[in-house]
């Protein structure tokens, strides 16, 4: 009994699936007697390049041609199929390579044909010719006798060099598509009696990447595996692939880097069979499907049942699109390592928890990013940011090291004090003692309670400001002018609360607050510093340095 993909293998042009520009073209020189001396068909394989070759062979000896195609009943036509004829000569280039090999085929063509019309020559992996026998074959290549047609076909066009190219008519034939594929899977199956699920069908073309002889190979390889009707479980079972549930299974793991269930999600896949490097594709496509489906929800672009890719859609857009890129690189770069070990399983397990790594490593961008999904979103209604213990401002630890006394600072405490006893309708603010190391001008003091207090208000009417400002520190207060701090690499932070809308909600909080107005200042603590050391200079230069007594 022969293999499916020989009994199946298209017998004329209109049989030929996916190729049909390639197919209009041959047999319409066929139809005007305008065949061409050399060819050379180049695409990847199972693509039709050998079958149109034979019919092609068929269609310009044929004694009774239909529209362009081989009848294959006629005399011509029944010798080439059962390759009783010496007219068509089929050579594997792969084994028969050498100048000598060419040698012997320039000696073959000279004679005329003995019962056909033409002699044909079909030159399978052209490739695999030596330089030196390509150099044998370009004269007879380039003047052949008028009774001679050479089909060159191959794989890697690229190593054919271009002195060959240039006296050949090239034809491409492109990767068949998926829903082409299914198609022809499903006219296949039932001309073999037997009965497959769509989904079935459509994983094995997509797995097949374009080549129908692999299509056709993985179908017959799981219609062995049961009797009754072929469902997807069958061709996931007898094809070694992870199913799609699986995969979602790992990849939630990931998402959410939790590297046990990663790795326990592995492990039952590994205990089901699959191998390392099938697992590791398997990986690749359900992250390149997942990017596809973050960037679009064409349904065309996606090979697979309504259910899956509705399932695809929801998931991917739960993952920020340069986290799925990095994934995909990650593993594709493992995937090149991979063939260099003899460990493939604990590669795959490195991958696994690179990926969860990767995930839990946040950049600032990405967290800012993802807070702002978040509040637009409204899901961080009940979340607060975690409160990081802020480092010591430059400004405090110079006052604790390095003090001035300076007569217009010890002054200004009796002000601040004959301003709060005319306000006695005003609660009087605990003193703390971070406030009372900073100097003291108009307007009361901010309490690190009352600050809290007031973060609160602002994240009631804005969290995105709230969860910036928590990154930041309250630094100053003098003269009605609130300083708001921030340390080095958070120029993000500064550079949003300052804008002009923010501003306004956090003066109008502080004035709600206290009932006074208060300016607001953002600033870099790097900017505080240079600050602290000019005035620094300029006491010393206004008082003189004899003048000046450190404790």
């Amino acid at each position: 009994m022969q293999t499916l993909y020989r009994a199946f293998r298209p017998d004329t042009f209109d049989k030929v699936v996916g190729q049909k520009q390639v197919v209009e073209i041959l047999k319409n020189q066929v139809i005007q007697d305008s065949v061409r001396h050399a060819y050379l068909f180049q695409g990847t394989r199972g693509t039709g390049k050998t079958s149109c070759a034979k019919i092609l062979s068929r269609a310009v000896n044929c004694l009774n041609p239909q529209h362009g195609n081989p009848c294959n009943e006629c005399e011509n036509c029944k010798a080439i199929i059962e390759e009783s004829t010496m007219d068509v000569i089929e050579m594997d280039a792969a084994s028969n390579r050498r100048i000598d090999d060419i040698r012997e085929l320039r000696e073959r063509v000279k004679y005329l044909p003995s019962n056909l019309k033409k002699k044909v020559v079909i030159i399978d992996e052209a490739h695999m010719i030596t330089n030196e026998a390509f150099n044998a074959l370009l004269k007879t290549l380039e003047e052949p006798p008028g009774h001679v047609i050479f089909i060159l076909a191959t794989t890697d066009m690229d190593a054919i060099p271009q002195t060959i190219l240039s006296r050949c008519q090239i034809f491409t034939f492109h990767r068949i598509s998926a829903d082409e594929m299914t198609d022809h899977l499903e006219f296949v199956v039932g001309e073999v009696n037997r009965e497959a699920e769509r989904d079935a069908l459509e994983f094995i073309a997509y797995r097949a990447d374009g080549a129908m002889r692999d299509a056709l190979s993985m179908l017959e390889q799981v219609l062995a595996v049961t009797d009754a009707i072929v469902t997807l479980d069958d061709v996931q079972n007898a094809t070694g692939h992870a199913g799609e549930m699986e995969l979602f299974t790992l990849s939630k793991a990931i998402q959410k880097a939790d590297g046990k269930d990663a790795l326990k999600a592995a492990q039952e896949l590994k205990d089901k069979g699959r191998e390392a490097e099938q697992l590791l594709d398997d990986l690749i496509e359900h992250f390149r499907k997942l990017m596809v489906s973050h960037v679009t929800d064409d349904r065309r672009l996606f090979a697979g049942s309504d259910e899956i890719f509705t399932q695809y859609q929801e998931f991917a857009h739960s993952w920020h699109r340069d986290m799925l890129i990095a994934c995909l690189r990650e593993l594709i770069e493992i995937k090149s390592q991979i063939r260099f070990t003899d460990d493939a399983y604990t590669l795959v397990i490195a991958a696994i928890l690179t990926l969860c790594q990767m995930v839990q490593k946040k950049t600032l961008e990405e967290r800012i990013e993802k807070l702002e999904a978040y509040v637009f979103s409204g899901q961080m209604a009940h979340c607060a940011p975690v409160e990081e213990e802020k480092p010591k401002s430059i400004l405090d630890e110079w006052k604790q090291n390095e003090p001035i006394q300076a007569p217009v600072v010890k002054d200004e405490p009796k002000q601040e004090e004959s301003k709060e006893s005319s306000e006695p309708e005003k609660a009087p603010v605990e003193p703390k003692e971070k406030i009372e190391k900073q100097p003291k001008g108009e307007g009361k003091e901010i309490s690190s309670s009352d600050w809290e207090n007031i973060l609160e208000n602002i994240r009631s009417r804005s969290m995105f400001l709230h969860a910036y400002l928590r990154e930041g520190k309250l630094e100053t207060v003098e003269n009605n002018m609130v300083t708001i701090a921030f340390p080095d690499g958070y120029e993000i932070h500064k550079n949003a609360v300052q804008k002009d809308e923010n501003r306004i909600i956090i003066k109008e909080e502080l004035e709600r607050f206290y009932g006074e107005v208060y300016e607001v200042q953002i600033v870099m603590e790097k900017d505080i510093k240079k600050k602290t050391i000019a005035s620094v200079e300029s006491v010393i230069d206004f008082l003189g340095a004899e003048n000046i007594e450190r404790e």
